[in-house]
């Protein structure tokens, strides 16, 4: 007769009732060691067989596997969802197993782009690399974590009519409450409807000809609304004529708030919709959490600027009280302010450029657990006039891990060059020492 037994590990074994026959078959969640006992009833004497592991794949990696059948005509060329914000091309093979350029890309083993709940923007791009013929998107996240892209209760996008050729679809993705916090799969599918389904009617395993499917990994956390007691902005700011003014807005650790700057002539004066370009190409950043009026003339003394704010989980506010703008008139300054110098020598003097600092403001970032390739964010620091030079770079943070230790921190610029920051504190053995 035969029994089988099953652990977590090896040499943990329990008796699996029932489990009494040659072979076996059963559900788990879990990897788990399995050994079969087999003893011969005559003589009462057993032999035991190698444990064999029966490993057990992340949900995330057991969606049922769909492509269109053909390589031809729409392909996905941009999805950006909270911090995601993917770009490929009809020449573009995706890094993860499985996939196949023009039909099917596996974006999984991408760091996971944190979305939060609320009604999150969502934008697909759709190229061709082919025809033009009439197509949409749809998209799904598996908000319970089941390994099961659920239809429709788990549809955050779709769009209502078909576009004949490439276009990007706008639209808010709704992000439920119930949602579970953490790591799970998201799905994106371009189709074409010659032939196919329309959006509308798309699954995520519906069989389809021409288009694209595209997965990712998602980090759902919950959405941090704008500041209680209201977002602010300062009072007053003053600057010089024809310098740089700053003006920075402060949500807090708001999740992915959205911006829009106005202005005034003066208290008593209608409010104006702000744009970059606008008070004679003074204004930059006007939908960025800085605003900064470049080349300031001293007719802007006394104007006031105001920025309206929300998020996914917030309804619009305004920064309170509005900012006052103070235009002194211009100083020069000599660099260097004073030198020595010996008969025949010469000196360069210069003037100065304006100076300002520009802030993302704080951040709130979750650490997903268990994922090695962490968590990647953009720094959102806006509004720096294109013919500036940057000077300095600040980064500050404030961490609680329980294990540091494991913790490395890497600063990466646009030009992908690498800084790490910090890397496994504690000589890397995990302590919950301090950074």
């Amino acid at each position: 007769k035969a029994a089988v037994l099953a652990g977590p590990v090896p040499g943990t074994f329990a008796n699996i009732a029932g489990a009494n026959s040659p072979s076996y078959s059963a559900l788990q969640t879990v990897p788990t060691y399995y050994r079969c006992i087999v003893t011969c009833t005559p003589s009462a004497t057993s032999g035991t067989s190698v444990p064999v592991l029966v490993d057990q794949n992340p949900f995330y990696n057991c969606y049922c596997a769909n492509a269109p059948s053909s390589n031809a005509d729409e392909d996905l060329f941009n999805i950006t969802l909270g911090t995601l914000n993917n770009s490929s091309t009809c020449a573009t093979t995706a890094p993860g197993p499985g996939s196949i350029k023009n039909r099917y890309s596996n974006y999984k083993t991408l760091a996971p782009a944190t979305i939060v709940t609320g009604n999150l923007p969502i934008s697909i791009q759709i190229g061709t690399c082919g025809g033009n013929w009439p197509n949409g998107a749809v998209a799904w996240i598996d908000f319970n974590q089941n390994g099961v892209f659920d239809h429709p209760a788990e549809r955050i996008y779709y769009e209502p009519s078909t576009t004949t050729g490439p276009h990007t679809a706008n639209g808010i993705a709704v992000i439920p409450s119930t949602a579970t916090f953490g790591v799970t799969g998201m799905r994106v599918i371009a189709v074409e409807n010659i032939g196919g389904p329309t959006p509308i009617n798309m699954t995520p395993c519906t069989a389809y000809i021409w288009g694209e499917t595209e997965d990712y990994l998602v980090n759902v956390q919950p959405c941090v609304p704008l500041p209680v007691s209201g977002i602010t902005a300062p009072a007053t700011v003053t600057g010089e004529c024809s310098g740089i003014v700053a003006i920075p807005v402060n949500t807090g650790t708001a999740s992915f708030p959205t911006f829009q700057w106005e202005y005034r002539v003066n208290a008593s004066s209608p409010w104006v919709i702000a744009v970059d370009g606008g008070l004679g190409g003074v204004i930059t950043g006007a939908t960025t959490g800085t605003l900064v009026l470049i080349n300031v003339p001293s007719s802007l003394s006394g104007y006031q600027f105001r920025a309206i704010a929300s998020n996914p989980c917030s309804a619009i506010d305004f920064s309170a009280p509005p900012t006052t703008v103070t235009i002194n008139p211009l100083v020069a300054r000599v660099s260097p302010t004073s030198a020595t110098i010996c008969r025949g020598q010469l000196q360069q003097l210069q003037l100065a450029s304006p100076q300002a600092s520009f802030s993302s403001g704080p951040m709130a970032l979750s650490i997903p657990d268990g994922v090695p390739l962490g968590v990647i964010t953009n720094l959102p620091v806006s509004g720096i006039p294109t013919s500036a030079t940057i000077t300095e770079i600040r980064v500050t943070f404030n961490m609680t891990h329980t294990y540091v230790g494991d913790m490395s921190v890497n600063l990466r610029a646009p030009n992908g060059q690498t800084i790490n920051l910090f890397a496994l504190l504690d000589g890397g053995t995990g302590s919950n020492g301090s950074a």
